[in-house]
């Protein structure tokens, strides 16, 4: 079980990564915060320790408006608590048998995956993989054969919700609940001879957003016009890779949205030209739907037989008003 966890979580991190150096996000990709958790050591059948809050920070990337690589760290101490005790009293309740205390350090690399990253409370899902160093001290030294005060590192594998609720553009105060998995020897560390493996914590982070992505020029000034056949929606063959360029730029862009108006030569009524040209929009809208592109990120209009860039007096003008053009809209 815990062997398939960390596979998929290395999976996963290895594609974020990858990702992450195809698409940039514009504006504010970085992140830092600061950061408080009640932690608790607990499971493997021991009694665990008694929950007390570690510091710590954090910094993040956000490469799309949905997905982020994140790394932090944490400072802690607790106490191994009382094995009679049960439930919550379990979490309050220090051993008075084990006098011994643990120091731990810990290192995190995440994945996040935003859920509602437009609204300003934005659920989020968290995995990851981290490296835990720890000692304990012990004035009774009860365990003769442990190395009391030397540093043991574990490797653990975590999963984790969270709720982002922004305070501004630029600050934020999260609210997490994280539960890891440790791997492998254990013994002792709460001084107690027990082996805990898991870590439970509650956290609360004051976030700050910064910086600016990396962002591909998109021309849409200089970019030609999508045409069209005669009395068609299906584009001319010479306009499908100025399809596939829009859907790119689109993908290593995702703040960019787009208005896509379409236009007719003057052929025919107003009212039958008005259609035509609302046609021709959401064919190449739904062209680039196709590509991967969010439909929210696309408006269509219809401009008929209005703005022509040729003149409709020959074949040849007629077949450029025949047109899709796209321009940039402020999300």
């Amino acid at each position: 079980m815990k062997k398939t966890l960390f596979l998929i979580i290395i999976i996963v991190l290895i594609s974020s990564l990858s990702a992450a150096t195809r698409y940039q996000m514009k504006k504010y990709p970085f992140y830092t915060c600061l950061n408080t958790n009640l932690f608790r050591l607990g499971g493997n059948s021991a009694p665990g320790s008694i929950a007390k809050f570690n510091f710590g920070g954090k910094l993040g990337y956000n490469y799309t408006p949905n997905f982020a690589l994140e790394i932090a760290g944490n400072y802690g101490k607790t106490a191994p608590s009382d094995s009679e005790a049960s439930g919550f009293t379990a979490w309050t309740t220090k051993s008075e048998v084990f006098l011994a205390k643990s120091e731990f350090i810990n290192f995190d690399l995440a994945f996040r995956y935003n859920l509602l990253p437009n609204l300003g409370s934005n659920p989020f899902l968290k995995i990851g993989l981290g490296n835990l160093i720890w000692n304990v001290t012990d004035k009774d030294e009860s365990i003769t054969d442990f190395g009391y005060s030397k540093s043991y590192n574990n490797l653990y594998a975590f999963a984790g919700i969270g709720l982002e609720n922004r305070l501004s553009e630029h600050v934020s105060i999260n609210l997490n609940y994280k539960r890891a998995m440790i791997f492998g020897d254990t013994k002792n560390m709460l001084g107690d001879g027990e082996s805990p493996d898991n870590i439970t914590e509650f956290g609360l982070e004051l976030v700050v957003k910064f910086g600016t992505g990396v962002i591909e020029v998109v021309d849409l000034v200089n970019i030609d016009a999508v045409t069209f056949e005669f009395n068609s929606i299906k584009p001319t063959s010479s306009s499908k890779d100025i399809i596939e360029y829009v859907a790119e730029a689109m993908k290593k862009n995702p703040d960019l949205v787009l208005e896509i108006r379409g236009f007719t030569d003057n052929t025919g009524s107003d009212s039958v030209n008005l259609r035509m040209s609302k046609k021709r929009s959401m064919a190449v809208k739904q062209m680039l739907v196709d590509r991967g592109i969010a439909p929210t990120r696309l408006v269509t209009s219809a401009m008929g037989h209005q703005n022509p860039v040729a003149t409709n007096s020959t074949a040849e003008g007629r077949a450029l008003n025949r047109r899709v053009e796209f321009y940039e809209l402020q999300k």
